[in-house]
């Protein structure tokens, strides 16, 4: 079966045009889009208020792995919720439907214009990828994440620490995973900028480390739309799947906001 990286590439390309050029009915004016990438040193912004924003991806990594995933936000006023799934993993040679994740990201005190901005971040992780595949996480999964973003001039720092409560498949019980991440986005051009990332996961009950580094390039093509391209490299010592030890990982993404859908404001049998 070929891979699907150029098919969903395109997808992602299509959806932004598409909403972009109108093809969703807004109610007023979009927002900022808020990319929460890299992956663990996601910054402390969210989605604006009572607007809708989209996350689609694709990653396509050296150790037979694919990854396609879409994350839906909706703005609150002091903070997101959003849900997140993956339509399709590919791993060692089999592929399916990815895992199912719920949360809500919430602003910690501060104003919009601040210079340093905190937020907390919780998640539900649902397995609903086949157990055993390493498409998922087997079992059910809660994360909780302390996020700290300074911005200055051209230049935003992130720090991150997230807690993984997971479950055990074999014994039961939960095992508990760190990851310690740095992340800095400097602008270089009116709508570019540079964005890196060191993150180090430990997951000490299940002996487990990883490192994982993460390059990229944003370019907003609209404030509203930013598309956004990386490499990833990453190192763990997993028993199970010993031919992932190394890997690096193609990133494309796109993330959209699309401001209020106007029937939700409207209300059933408007016009």
């Amino acid at each position: 079966m070929p891979r699907p990286f150029p098919v969903l590439a395109a997808s992602c390309l299509a959806l932004a045009s598409f909403a972009s050029a109108g093809g969703c009915q807004l109610a007023g004016e979009t927002a900022q889009a808020t990319p929460q990438r890299p992956r663990f040193a996601s910054n402390a912004f969210t989605t604006a208020p009572g607007t809708f924003e989209l996350q689609s991806g694709v990653s396509l990594g050296t150790a037979s792995r694919v990854d396609s995933p879409v994350r839906l936000k909706f703005g609150q006023e002091s903070g997101e919720v959003f849900v997140g799934w993956s339509p399709y993993v590919e791993f060692a040679g089999e592929a399916g439907i990815g895992d199912v994740q719920v949360g809500t990201r919430q602003a910690l005190g501060g104003q919009a214009g601040d210079a340093r901005r905190y937020a907390f971040s919780s998640s539900v992780t649902l397995p609903t990828a086949e157990v055993g595949t390493g498409r998922g996480v087997d079992e059910t999964a809660v994360h909780l994440a302390g996020i700290v973003t300074q911005s200055a001039p051209r230049l935003i720092l992130n720090g991150a620490w997230q807690l993984g409560l997971l479950g055990e498949t074999a014994q039961g019980g939960l095992d508990l995973e760190h990851a310690l991440a740095a992340g800095l986005t400097s602008a270089f051009a009116p709508h570019a900028s540079f964005f890196t990332e060191l993150a180090l996961i430990l997951t000490p009950e299940r002996d487990f480390e990883r490192v994982v580094a993460t390059v990229g390039l944003a370019w907003s093509a609209h404030p509203s739309l930013v598309f956004d391209l990386g490499l990833a490299f990453s190192y763990d010592d997993r028993e199970d799947f010993p031919e992932d030890d190394a890997e690096a990982a193609l990133l494309f993404g796109v993330t959209q906001n699309f401001g209020l859908i106007r029937a939700l404001r409207q209300g059933p049998g408007s016009r």
